[in-house]
């Protein structure tokens, strides 16, 4: 038996926001942002790492085993990359270059500051750190990344 509905669904109606309101998508993001950026100051609710995920590291030694090896110099994508502990780690084990995005300002500098210890003497830094947030399109062309 077909159900019918009785009116069609209206998905062109958007509510209108007052002057100074913020959408949710907006509000989300500043939620996301204030509480990641107290957490990487505090770490009340975490234990942030600044090891590289375990996850991670097996994948990358089944692309060893199994693949002949991820090549050098991959350019990597991490949205959300937090502290840089992932993204920082391919950087140093496998010469990849890449971007890594986050809210979190504390967390990119963080990450930027963790950078310069590992490469001191680069003058162009390997890894391009920004703070984004993530409900936003990445300003990437399609297929410029080895990995994300």
């Amino acid at each position: 038996m077909k159900r019918h509905l009785k009116a069609k669904p209206n998905f062109k109606h958007t509510a209108q926001k007052r002057h100074g309101e913020r959408s949710k998508a907006e509000t989300a993001g500043a939620f996301n942002a204030d509480f990641w950026n107290e957490e990487y100051e505090t770490q009340e609710h975490f234990a942030l790492s600044h090891e590289p995920s375990e996850d991670l590291k097996k994948f990358v030694r089944y692309i060893d085993r199994n693949h002949g090896g991820m090549p050098r110099g991959w350019t990597v994508l991490d949205a959300g990359c937090g502290n840089g502990r992932n993204i920082l780690w391919l950087a140093e084990e496998k010469g990849s270059y890449g971007v890594g995005y986050d809210s979190s300002k504390i967390a990119i500098a963080q990450a930027t500051k963790k950078q310069k210890e590992l490469f001191p003497s680069s003058t162009k830094p390997k890894i391009v750190f920004s703070v984004s947030p993530l409900e936003s399109a990445i300003p990437l062309p399609d297929t410029s990344c080895d990995l994300v």
